[in-house]
């Protein structure tokens, strides 16, 4: 991507800014944008008395300020807003301290501390997504979060395909090696059925194409629906598999005994230069309403229990389920990742990612990341595990830890006690492509 500010998403929108955040934004920065020559978003007619017009100690920032620096060379050229205010923008994005200050309406509390965030994405991943949190602070603690999304810039991986891959077909198995990495990919099921490095097996079992979760108090309504095309049960039908120029191409279905498929996929796996291009095209059969979710899981041995992503975090996140979580960067175990309900159902799913690195023994092990945003999942229990048990005492971890990737996943609803999921929280797309890379 030639410039920083090249295919945006969209350009950052003064409507995106409540008018009670304007005016937090125009009495916090009121100093700093009169030098740059801005307005602020206040309406002028605000009236402080002169004991809160002191300046107060700036606040300790949870993150970084936003750093312009992006492939060893610094860019400062600001995205000028075409609305008025402009010039605001201008200087929000730009580098500008933390700031505490009790010059705001009385019902803000005492203080508010405003922090502009950049963070870049995984390596080699192109792209940028700025923000502005907002930390509400009252009796010298922290009482609220709020998050203005600025900007994000398209993402982009450069993928490069290289020849040092060496494929062998023994007709049980295609395998791929290179420089100590070695990938087995299943003619029977199509999956990745082995991933070593240097040697250590990484997989406890084999990885799978993932449509079901276990139901939510919320999927009351839908579950049935779910179980009976046996969503639970599905098992892959491979038509066809081949192997060719570093590529390994796949047609399958996923489907139960003689029932019609729920799906049916063109698989691609591409070697490159760091791991592997995963390409999942589906077309899921046109009587399903919607499903759980759809993607990948990867069940990795239990030397695999941490995680750090760039997502919304910390608390597990649904499309329709996430203003208790904030887009930042996060650490976790796999064990903390499980939310403890007394009926075991779908939990820890975190919604908007951009990256995932899983750890082994504190060295990096592998490393999932995609173009377009995704959710994913890192827990010690399967979702047959979860689904079966009735209350959480009966359950039992699994030998490994399950991750799984999800191009989407079914929002959460109210449907136990209220209306069924809103079409637009649904994964009813019936044709869908999802491209993501795994580096290890």
């Amino acid at each position: 991507m030639p410039g920083m500010y090249k295919g945006l998403v969209r350009p950052p929108q003064l409507e995106d800014v409540s008018c009670h955040q304007q005016e937090c934004i125009g009495y916090l920065l009121q100093g700093h944008c009169q030098a740059a020559g801005a307005e602020p978003f206040g309406n002028g007619n605000e009236q402080c008395d002169s004991e809160q017009h002191q300046e107060q100690p700036p606040l300790q920032p949870p993150c970084p300020a936003i750093n312009r620096k992006q492939h060893g060379e610094e860019e400062r050229e600001a995205h000028q807003q075409q609305a008025g205010n402009g010039k605001l923008l201008e200087k929000l994005v730009a580098e500008v301290p933390v700031t505490r200050n009790k010059r705001l309406p009385q019902k803000l509390g005492e203080s508010l501390a405003v922090v502009p965030l950049c963070r870049q994405p995984a390596a080699g991943l192109t792209g940028e997504h700025i923000t502005i949190d907002f930390d509400f602070y009252y009796g010298g603690e922290s009482r609220g979060i709020e998050q203005i999304t600025l900007l994000r810039s398209c993402r982009s991986f450069e993928f490069k395909q290289d020849n040092a891959w060496k494929l062998t077909d023994n007709g049980k198995v295609i395998a791929a090696e290179c420089r100590g990495k070695r990938i087995e990919i299943s003619k029977h099921t199509a999956q990745i059925c082995s991933l070593s490095s240097d040697g250590i097996e990484l997989l406890y079992e084999p990885c799978s194409i993932n449509l079901f979760r276990a139901p939510m108090d919320n999927d009351i309504s839908v579950k049935g629906e779910w179980y009976k095309i046996f969503l639970d049960k599905l098992k892959p039908k491979v038509y066809r598999i081949t192997s060719e120029d570093n590529r390994v191409y796949a047609e399958l279905s996923m489907g139960y005994a003689v029932h019609e498929p729920a799906a049916r996929f063109k698989l691609e796996y591409s070697f490159g230069d760091c791991g592997i291009r995963i390409s999942l095209k589906a077309e899921v059969h046109e009587k399903i309403n919607y499903l759980p979710r759809l993607g990948m899981r990867f069940l990795f041995d239990k030397s695999i229990e941490r995680a750090e992503y760039l997502g919304y975090g910390p608390y597990e996140s649904y499309v329709d389920k996430r203003r208790a979580s904030v887009y930042g960067s996060y650490s976790c175990k796999a064990a903390e990742q499980h939310e403890d309900y007394i009926r075991p159902q779908e939990n820890g799913s975190h919604y908007g990612c951009e990256s995932v690195s899983l750890f082994r023994n504190n060295a990096k092990a592998v490393e999932f990341i995609s173009d377009s945003d995704f959710s994913f999942s890192f827990l010690p229990f399967t979702q047959e595990e979860l689904a079966s048990k009735t209350h959480n005492y009966m359950l039992e971890e699994y030998n490994g830890n399950v991750f799984c990737i999800d191009y989407k996943m079914s929002g959460a609803g109210s449907s136990s006690c209220g209306p069924e999921l809103l079409e637009k929280y649904r994964l009813n797309d019936k044709k869908l492509d999802f491209i993501f890379y795994l580096l290890f």
